[in-house]
Parts: C-alpha cells; structure tokens; sequence
C-alpha cells in the first residue's frame, strides 16, 4: 500500500527533490516519516532498510533547532523523534529520551 499510494513522493524524497517541505513542519515530518519510516517497510531485513537514517536525523536535527516540533501535536511529535531513537549514537539517544520524557 505504502508503494502504490507514495511511490513517486518517496523517490522524490530519497533525491532530495522535496526539500521545499522542509520549511513547514508538517512537511518536515512528511519527509521525516517518508525517510525514517517507509525504508524500513520497504526493504525489511535488508540494510537499505536503514539506508536513509542519516537524512531523516538531520532533518529532525535541524527542525528541532528551528523548534518546528513545538507546532506539532503529540503523535506528531512521536514521529518527528524517531529518527533519534533509531540512532547508533547514545548522546543522540539520549536527547530522544528527553524529548519523550517532556512529552509525557
């Protein structure tokens, strides 16, 4: 479903030709769920799972020094984080624990 419903705005994504989304936060969390999240279903046990990780945390990095995330709701915001919880840095790790913490 996810394929057949956003296929050419996934491509688009992963070639950085949506970057104008990045000035909303709602955009930037589109292309945060788009690079963090679809991956991970399309190539499941597979290391292109993961292949856009990079992209998806610098995006959620730069969004949270811009605070694009207060805008957002809750649920939102859960994914707007993700990219950190999925990071193989712990200091980066730990800034997502922080930032569920507030949230709850």
């Amino acid at each position: 479903h996810i394929v057949r419903t956003f296929a050419d705005e996934f491509a688009l994504a992963t070639t950085d030709q949506l970057i104008e989304w990045t000035k909303t936060p709602r955009g930037r969390l589109g292309l945060i769920i788009m690079l963090d999240q679809f991956p991970r279903y399309l190539h499941r046990g597979s290391p292109k799972a993961f292949s856009y990780d990079e992209k998806a945390r610098q995006l959620c990095v730069d969004g949270l020094r811009k605070k694009m995330d207060k805008s957002l709701t809750l649920i939102e915001r859960v994914f707007f984080y993700m990219p950190l919880v999925h990071a193989e840095d712990s200091a980066i790790q730990e800034q997502s624990i922080r930032l569920y913490q507030d949230l709850v």
